[in-house]
């Protein structure tokens, strides 16, 4: 198990990444992960597509 303090800052990084790659469509990844149990993989899905 990832302590939740390590998850929250993956997920931060993530996100910025996401917007410093994917602009304006960020936030629509970040609702995905939101959304999913399995949010890690349906979010590298969005950044990737």
């Amino acid at each position: 198990m990832i302590p939740l303090d390590e998850a929250a800052v993956c997920v931060r990084l993530i996100l910025a990444l996401s917007t410093l790659t994917r602009g304006p469509n960020a936030h629509i990844a970040h609702a995905d992960f939101l959304r999913s149990s399995r949010g890690y993989t349906k979010t590298n899905i969005t950044f990737m597509s």
